[in-house]
């Protein structure tokens, strides 16, 4: 079942003046979610016009989209109230990307938006995150989770995604900066979600369901603009916008 934020999201740019009136400072819009309608086991949200703001000097400020996510036992309850980044980053972890990121080395954003031209920068359409598959099957889950855009959006900006990770490192010697695959991996002595009770993007409830049939725990995940503006020399982020949770996700297990 997926919930509906409390928290109305923040639409449009926002120029915020000091009480002087000299003194600006840029403020990103937030995507907007979609919660009905979709795939299975997917969450999607859109990214809108206004989501290509830019700075003083007309340069990109926008320059793509963070995702965060945290994995609940069944019978916890899912947190769909955050209300800014520095909250969201205290509670949930980040997406990563693999190989682009590793441990202590982020390429942020994580849907990057970057290399947009100027006339499909500004484009609307819909991106989905996808959960739809086995992920206890090594093979048939070698690209999944994954995210890709609208195909039939007019013009949409590439999105380029190896294979979205945990905020979790491998303990494995020589692996110890690669972040964890959500799903099953083939290498043999990876064979199993890799989950200890120590990590830290498991609750003791999550990693209990985990690790006891059905197998099944919650995902739940939120979504920020994220950008830089050049005038300030200061990283930007949008409110975060929740996006439902999927309730009943079989993970590999021990």
């Amino acid at each position: 079942m997926r919930r509906a934020p409390i928290l109305a999201v923040l639409g449009g740019a926002l120029l915020l003046l000091s009480g002087c009136g000299l003194e600006s400072f840029l403020v990103l819009s937030a995507p907007t979610a979609i919660y009905t309608g979709l795939p299975p086991q997917a969450f999607q949200f859109r990214k809108e016009t206004y989501n290509n703001e830019l700075d003083s000097m007309l340069r990109p400020a926008f320059l793509g989209f963070e995702l965060y996510y945290k994995i609940y036992g069944l019978t916890e309850s899912v947190e769909n109230d955050i209300g800014t980044f520095d909250e969201l980053a205290s509670r949930f972890r980040r997406i990563n990307n693999f190989p682009t990121d590793q441990y202590l080395s982020y390429h942020r954003p994580l849907i990057d938006m970057s290399s947009a031209t100027d006339l499909n920068r500004p484009a609307s359409f819909v991106i989905t995150i996808d959960f739809n598959v086995d992920l206890t099957d090594a093979t048939a889950s070698a690209s999944f989770p994954k995210i890709y855009p609208d195909a039939t959006a007019p013009d949409p900006v590439p999105i380029t995604i190896n294979a979205i990770r945990r905020d979790e490192t491998y303990s494995y010697v020589g692996l110890e900066n690669e972040f964890k695959r959500f799903s099953a991996d083939s290498r043999p002595y990876l064979t199993v979600f890799e989950a200890p009770p120590t990590d830290n993007d498991l609750s003791t409830a999550a990693w209990t369901a985990i690790s006891n049939f059905p197998y099944q725990a919650k995902i739940a995940l939120y979504v920020l603009s994220y950008g830089f503006d050049q005038d300030t020399n200061s990283v930007l982020y949008s409110l975060p916008v929740f996006l439902g949770s999927l309730d009943t996700v079989v993970f590999p297990h021990p």
